[in-house]
This record gives structure tokens, sequence and C-alpha cells, in this order.
């Protein structure tokens, strides 16, 4: 019922970005935004959002969107948005319409973030091995292939998968740990 027209952290990692909206689909002329709630990956939970959100704002009225600019100061037990996956929830409420299909009435609405500033950074310290034409850009290869495993498991909702890939390879800066002398035969 809702979508995220923006969902960010700025370059900086001073503020996250949220900009919400009501569809505009005809079933949602009685649907507003009644909160945004925020989980990090230490507070998710696969049921919606969690009872010990680190964010959770109700606009007063009847909202069809909403845009808030929020520093970390404003989300509880965060000290920095470079170390956490963001789990933002947009809470629809009112009727949609009767004929709305199914899977189209949900109110909870989820959008995943991070800051890439640390990912973009990484690949760009490991992008010149793809230049190299003698040796294979294992650091490069790997990372992408990281990258790729936590968006997937992201895109498709498999948001604990994420979580443990995160934790695993991302979370607290970029983990490398590719080893060039592992002793394989290649």
């Amino acid at each position: 019922m809702i979508v995220f027209d923006e969902l960010r952290v700025t370059k900086d990692a001073e503020y996250l970005i949220i900009d919400a909206r009501v569809r505009k689909e005809d079933y949602y002329k009685d649907v507003y935004i009644d909160k945004i709630v925020i989980d990090t990956e230490e507070t998710y939970s696969e049921s919606g959002p969690s009872s010990n959100p680190v964010y959770s704002y109700s606009p007063e009225g009847d909202n069809k969107s909403i845009k808030l600019i929020l520093n970390i100061n404003e989300l509880q037990n965060l000290t920095s948005f470079k170390n956490h996956l963001l789990f933002v929830y947009a809470v629809a409420k009112g009727t949609p319409a009767s004929n709305t299909p199914c899977g189209l009435d949900n109110i909870n609405t989820l959008g995943v973030t991070t800051y890439m500033g640390d990912f973009y950074n990484y690949f760009m310290q490991n992008i010149k091995e793809v230049g190299q034409s003698c040796s294979v850009p294992q650091n490069f290869i790997n990372a992408l292939l990281r990258w790729e495993a936590l968006n997937v498991s992201i895109d498709s909702g498999h948001y604990t998968q994420g979580i443990k890939y995160f934790n695993d390879w991302f979370k607290d800066g970029v983990k490398e740990t590719v080893n060039v002398n592992c002793g394989c035969n290649g």
C-alpha cells in the first residue's frame, strides 16, 4: 500500500532520508500513513516491526506521504549509521477498497538500507585488480560476490540470511578474507 520514493543514508553518513507515500491506485483512497518504525539487524523480527525498535514516529492526522530526515541522535542506541542494516517499516492505517488484489493489502511496507560509502571505497581499493591481465582479481571478485549475496538475500525477502551475511562480512567495515596463499591448485 505504501512505496518508498527515497530510502538512503547520505554520503557523509550523517542522515537517514525516508520519503514514502501511499500508492496512487484507487484501492488506497482511504489509506494513510500511520507510522514509521526502524529496526536494525540487532532488533529485526520476522513478524514485522519489533517491540524494541530504534525509532518510531507517528504523524498527526491523515497523511498520504511523509518525508523524514533523521540524524543518528534521533535513533535509540545507535552511534553511527555506518555499522547497521536499517529495516524501515512504513505502516498504513485505514481501509483499502474491497476489490484490492490479494497481497496488495499488507499494512506493513518494508525497506532496507545501509551506509554505502565503506562498500564503495572497498570496491575502489580492489578494482585495480581487474586491470591486471596476468592474475585473477580475487579480492574484487570476492567482495562483489559477497555484496551480491547480501543484496539477493534482502531483495528476495530472506532477511535473516541477509543479516547473517551483513554481520559476517560487512559489519564494522568490509572484512577481507581471501587468502591468495591458500594451498589451492589454481
